[in-house]
C-alpha cells in the first residue's frame, strides 16, 4: 500500500487547494473524535459478497479479550464452515484492526435495506438452530466487548481516486 502517498492528490488537482480545504474545514464542526486505524479484510474468514443494490450495512465491532486473538479466528472459521453448510442466505465480511486501536475484528453484514437484513438474518437464525447458539455461546466466553453500527453506502457520495 502507498500510505506515504496523498490519496486525495487527483481530487485536489481537480477542484483546486482551496475548494479541498473547505471540504475539510466544512468536516472540522462535525467531528467530535477521530482515530486512524487500518483494517485488513480476511477472505478466508468471510463468507459471500454484498450484491450491487445491497447498500444497507450492519457493521459488528467484536474485540476479543487480551491473548485471544487466534482462538477468535479458530470461531469466525467455524462460523463460515457452518454458515457455508447450512446455505445461509445473509453473509458477512471479516476485517481485522492491524494498525491503531484496540486489536479487534470487525463484521459487515449487508443487504438492499434494513427489512431485507433482518429477514436474512433470520433465516441465518433459523438455519443454524443449535450450533449457532452453541457458537455464539463460545464467542462471548472470549469477548472483551461488542457494539454494532448501521448505516448505508452512498455510492453518489463516494469518492475512489484514480490508480497510481
Amino acid at each position: 500500500a502507498d500510505l506515504d502517498k496523498n490519496m486525495f492528490d487527483d481530487l485536489q488537482k481537480k477542484i483546486g487547494t482551496d475548494a479541498m480545504a473547505g471540504l475539510f474545514k466544512s468536516l472540522d464542526v462535525c467531528t467530535e473524535t477521530q482515530t486512524s486505524t487500518v483494517e485488513l479484510l480476511m477472505p478466508k474468514l468471510s463468507y459471500l459478497q454484498p450484491g450491487p443494490d445491497d447498500n444497507f450495512r450492519n457493521v459488528f465491532y467484536w474485540v476479543p479479550q487480551v491473548g485471544k486473538m487466534a482462538e477468535a479466528e479458530a470461531l469466525l472459521a467455524e462460523w463460515v464452515k457452518a454458515s457455508s453448510s447450512k446455505n445461509c442466505p445473509a453473509g458477512f465480511q471479516i476485517f481485522r484492526t492491524v494498525f491503531g486501536g484496540q486489536p479487534r475484528f470487525i463484521s459487515v453484514s449487508w443487504g438492499k435495506n434494513q427489512a431485507d437484513l433482518a429477514q436474512k438474518l433470520q433465516k441465518n437464525h433459523e438455519l443454524m438452530g443449535d450450533e449457532g447458539a452453541k457458537l455464539w455461546e463460545k464467542v462471548l466466553t472470549i469477548t472483551k466487548s461488542y457494539y454494532t453500527k448501521v448505516g448505508w453506502i452512498e455510492n453518489e457520495l463516494g469518492y475512489a481516486p484514480a490508480p497510481n
